[in-house]
């Protein structure tokens, strides 16, 4: 698979900073596609479906949609809007990292803090997560809009430490998977199902990091610092047994 690394850049839009990026603000990120899998190219994170009216209709469906950013691979089938899309328009993001916040009371409070992770895979400066991505035509303007969203699944033990306030975490594909998951060919839900499961918890990189990150998704130049949070020390020893 190594010529998939290789491929030649397309480049579409300034480079945005991979995942560092607020999905939110909906950066375009570097994906190879299942039609055209030689080339990178970047790709607006956020879902949407085929077609929309306009600029409004996509801010009110984002709001509906929790920005379009995360398809439940588990349950694509199930629903139309990622049903068509998994099937036959699929792709791989490239990252070194993503990140999720832990969700923490302090003693006595009810209200959690978010402490957020670092988050890749041990020994590999290049991951690859699952995506599903589309092309939506807005009827006001006529542009066609491709977007893409992350494929995930449910956490496996380790994750389920750090995102603990919904227990998802995004699906690697494997390198045995790659030229299943990037085949043009439509899948059937038995093939889906064999790349959208949980990384093993000792094949991820999970490290805490400064607080201040959460306040500069914005600004992805600025530098992400580990940090040991003493007050997470019980969860970070369960994170550190799952993976010796």
């Amino acid at each position: 698979m190594e010529y998939r690394w290789e491929a030649d850049f397309t480049i579409t839009h300034e480079y945005p900073g991979l995942l560092d990026a607020n999905g939110f603000a909906h950066p375009h990120l570097p994906v190879l596609l299942n039609t055209d899998s030689h080339n990178i190219q970047y790709v607006k994170w956020g879902f949407l479906p085929g077609k929309v009216k306009d600029e409004a209709a996509v801010k009110d469906f984002y709001i509906k949609y929790t920005g379009g950013l995360n398809c439940k691979g588990d349950e694509a089938f199930n629903g139309k809007l990622y049903k068509q899309a998994i099937i036959g328009q699929r792709c791989i993001v490239l990252t070194p990292n993503f990140y999720e916040n832990r969700h923490q009371a302090p003693s006595g409070k009810k209200t959690p803090i978010k402490y957020p992770f670092k988050i890749g895979q041990r020994g590999k400066t290049m991951n690859a997560l699952a995506a599903v991505w589309n092309d939506c035509y807005i009827e006001a303007t006529g542009e066609v809009r491709r977007v893409l969203s992350v494929v995930t699944t449910v956490a496996n033990e380790a994750m389920a430490i750090v995102h603990n306030s919904k227990l998802r975490m995004p699906a690697y594909v494997r390198a045995e998977h790659f030229g299943l998951w990037l085949s043009p060919d439509p899948l059937t839900k038995e093939e889906v199902d064999t790349v959208i499961v949980p990384a093993e918890n000792k094949e991820m990189s999970i490290v805490p990091i400064d607080k201040s990150f959460n306040a500069q998704k914005k600004d992805p130049n600025q530098p992400i610092i580990e940090y040991e949070y003493p007050e997470l020390k019980e969860a970070l020893q369960e994170l550190h047994d799952l993976q010796a």
